[in-house]
């Protein structure tokens, strides 16, 4: 019987097969493969988010410099053809400040 007992104490001390693992060990050994497979996912995942996050700063960054540059060839557009024809533009504001006093104004008895 000692014999047998002594054994079954060295065979714990030895690498255990998945047959030989108590079922806690199982539960641990799966944990912690669990565990870093999460792990995994959360680091390959920061790092496609932070790709994607400095990708649309980039896209950010060209729309806003050809939006930038789209508003100012408007406004020098718009001041050249103010600069050649001013009575042009002042009689269309004038009409359209007249409407938009008599719409407010609204219907009085």
């Amino acid at each position: 019987m000692q014999t047998e007992t002594t054994q079954s104490k060295g065979s714990k001390n030895k690498s255990k097969k998945g047959s030989d693992l108590t079922p806690n060990e199982k539960i641990a050994k799966a944990l912690k493969l669990v565990n870093e497979a999460r792990d995994e996912k959360i680091t390959a995942s920061k790092e496609s988010l932070n790709s994607a996050i400095e990708d649309g700063k980039e896209t950010f960054e060209n729309y806003r410099s050809m939006a930038k540059d789209r508003f100012n060839q408007s406004m020098q557009s718009a001041e050249t053809r103010v600069t050649a024809n001013p009575f042009k533009y002042m009689l269309g504001a004038g009409i359209v400040g007249l409407i938009l006093g008599f719409l407010m104004s609204g219907r009085r008895k």
